[in-house]
Protein backbone atom coordinates (compact mmCIF):
# COMPACT_ATOMS: atom_id res chain seq x y z
CA UNK A 1 0.00 0.00 0.00
CA UNK A 2 2.78 2.26 0.72
CA UNK A 3 4.24 1.79 -2.56
CA UNK A 4 1.31 2.63 -4.36
CA UNK A 5 0.63 6.07 -1.96
CA UNK A 6 4.39 7.08 -3.44
CA UNK A 7 3.80 6.06 -7.30
CA UNK A 8 0.42 8.49 -6.77
CA UNK A 9 2.38 10.96 -4.99
CA UNK A 10 5.05 11.17 -7.87
CA UNK A 11 2.08 11.15 -10.68
CA UNK A 12 0.43 14.41 -8.42
CA UNK A 13 3.60 15.81 -8.28
CA UNK A 14 4.38 15.81 -12.24
CA UNK A 15 0.86 16.93 -13.21
CA UNK A 16 1.19 19.90 -10.81
CA UNK A 17 4.97 20.81 -12.09
CA UNK A 18 3.12 21.81 -15.32
CA UNK A 19 5.80 20.90 -17.59
CA UNK A 20 5.62 17.03 -17.17
CA UNK A 21 2.04 16.82 -17.09
CA UNK A 22 1.87 13.37 -19.74
CA UNK A 23 3.90 11.38 -17.64
CA UNK A 24 2.50 12.13 -14.40
CA UNK A 25 -0.83 11.24 -16.60
CA UNK A 26 1.04 7.96 -18.16
CA UNK A 27 1.71 7.29 -13.89
CA UNK A 28 -1.92 7.76 -12.95
CA UNK A 29 -3.18 5.47 -16.03
CA UNK A 30 -0.87 2.84 -14.64
CA UNK A 31 -1.19 2.77 -11.30
CA UNK A 32 -5.38 2.70 -11.84
CA UNK A 33 -4.57 -0.44 -14.33
CA UNK A 34 -2.06 -1.82 -12.40
CA UNK A 35 -3.24 -1.70 -8.99
CA UNK A 36 -6.83 -0.47 -9.41
CA UNK A 37 -5.63 2.93 -7.52
CA UNK A 38 -9.18 4.20 -7.22
CA UNK A 39 -7.86 7.81 -6.83
CA UNK A 40 -5.50 7.67 -9.70
CA UNK A 41 -8.36 6.56 -11.83
CA UNK A 42 -10.08 9.72 -10.98
CA UNK A 43 -6.80 11.99 -11.63
CA UNK A 44 -6.89 10.57 -14.96
CA UNK A 45 -10.09 10.59 -15.36
CA UNK A 46 -10.20 14.56 -14.69
CA UNK A 47 -7.28 15.32 -16.68
CA UNK A 48 -8.75 13.52 -20.21
CA UNK A 49 -12.41 15.27 -19.02
CA UNK A 50 -10.59 18.81 -19.54
CA UNK A 51 -7.72 18.05 -21.28
CA UNK A 52 -4.50 19.80 -19.88
CA UNK A 53 -2.91 22.62 -21.50
CA UNK A 54 -0.03 24.34 -20.80
CA UNK A 55 1.03 27.76 -20.45
CA UNK A 56 3.11 27.89 -23.84
CA UNK A 57 -0.28 25.80 -25.70
CA UNK A 58 0.61 22.68 -26.49
CA UNK A 59 -1.62 20.58 -25.15
CA UNK A 60 -0.09 17.06 -23.91
CA UNK A 61 -3.24 15.48 -22.41
CA UNK A 62 -5.83 15.90 -25.40
CA UNK A 63 -9.78 16.13 -24.20
CA UNK A 64 -11.07 12.78 -24.49
CA UNK A 65 -14.70 12.82 -23.01
CA UNK A 66 -15.72 9.10 -23.34
CA UNK A 67 -12.15 7.87 -22.09
CA UNK A 68 -12.87 10.30 -18.92
CA UNK A 69 -16.07 8.28 -18.50
CA UNK A 70 -13.98 5.40 -18.22
CA UNK A 71 -11.73 5.92 -16.02
CA UNK A 72 -14.18 7.56 -13.71
CA UNK A 73 -16.12 4.45 -13.81
CA UNK A 74 -13.13 2.31 -12.97
CA UNK A 75 -12.42 4.97 -10.03
CA UNK A 76 -15.37 4.08 -9.08
CA UNK A 77 -15.85 0.54 -9.19
CA UNK A 78 -12.46 0.11 -7.00
CA UNK A 79 -11.88 2.26 -4.41
CA UNK A 80 -12.88 5.71 -4.78
CA UNK A 81 -16.09 6.46 -4.24
CA UNK A 82 -15.89 10.24 -5.90
CA UNK A 83 -15.33 8.96 -9.32
CA UNK A 84 -19.02 8.06 -9.03
CA UNK A 85 -20.60 11.06 -9.36
CA UNK A 86 -18.57 12.48 -12.07
CA UNK A 87 -19.94 9.41 -14.24
CA UNK A 88 -23.33 9.43 -13.46
CA UNK A 89 -23.25 12.67 -14.66
CA UNK A 90 -21.83 12.29 -17.77
CA UNK A 91 -24.85 8.91 -18.07
CA UNK A 92 -27.19 11.21 -17.36
CA UNK A 93 -26.35 14.23 -19.27
CA UNK A 94 -25.77 11.89 -22.44
CA UNK A 95 -23.64 14.89 -24.32
CA UNK A 96 -20.74 12.59 -24.78
CA UNK A 97 -22.13 8.91 -24.57
CA UNK A 98 -25.82 7.46 -24.53
CA UNK A 99 -27.58 8.69 -21.64
CA UNK A 100 -28.30 6.03 -19.44
CA UNK A 101 -30.15 6.96 -16.28
CA UNK A 102 -30.84 3.60 -14.54
CA UNK A 103 -26.58 3.00 -14.80
CA UNK A 104 -26.46 6.59 -13.67
CA UNK A 105 -28.03 5.39 -10.62
CA UNK A 106 -26.40 2.14 -10.15
CA UNK A 107 -23.03 4.19 -10.21
CA UNK A 108 -24.61 6.74 -7.32
CA UNK A 109 -25.58 3.94 -5.35
CA UNK A 110 -21.92 2.36 -5.23
CA UNK A 111 -20.74 5.65 -4.24
CA UNK A 112 -23.55 6.18 -1.77
CA UNK A 113 -22.91 2.74 0.06
CA UNK A 114 -18.77 3.49 0.28
CA UNK A 115 -20.35 6.80 2.55
CA UNK A 116 -19.24 9.24 -0.13
CA UNK A 117 -22.31 12.02 0.66
CA UNK A 118 -22.41 13.86 -2.74
CA UNK A 119 -23.56 10.21 -4.00
CA UNK A 120 -26.04 9.99 -1.62
CA UNK A 121 -27.41 13.58 -2.42
CA UNK A 122 -27.14 12.87 -6.58
CA UNK A 123 -28.81 9.63 -5.16
CA UNK A 124 -31.90 11.42 -3.69
CA UNK A 125 -32.00 14.23 -6.43
CA UNK A 126 -32.39 11.39 -8.90
CA UNK A 127 -35.22 9.79 -6.78
CA UNK A 128 -36.98 13.01 -6.29
CA UNK A 129 -36.48 13.55 -10.23
CA UNK A 130 -37.82 10.29 -10.83
CA UNK A 131 -34.22 9.41 -13.10
CA UNK A 132 -33.16 5.93 -13.26
CA UNK A 133 -35.66 4.62 -10.58
CA UNK A 134 -39.76 5.40 -9.97
CA UNK A 135 -39.52 8.85 -8.44
CA UNK A 136 -39.96 8.57 -4.65
CA UNK A 137 -39.54 11.19 -1.94
CA UNK A 138 -39.60 8.03 1.03
CA UNK A 139 -36.57 6.75 -0.25
CA UNK A 140 -34.96 10.20 -1.04
CA UNK A 141 -35.55 11.62 2.76
CA UNK A 142 -32.60 9.34 4.41
CA UNK A 143 -30.08 10.02 2.14
CA UNK A 144 -30.46 13.65 2.81
CA UNK A 145 -30.59 12.98 6.26
CA UNK A 146 -26.97 11.56 6.02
Amino acid sequence: SSGINAEYGYAKLLVNRQHRVMEGFQQYVKNCYEYSAGASCHNAGNLLLKGAKLPDGTVPVKRDVPKAAEFFAQGCKTTYPRSCVPIARLLQMGKFMEKDYAKAFEYLSIGCQKNNNESCFAKANAYIQGMGVEKSYTAAVPLLEQ
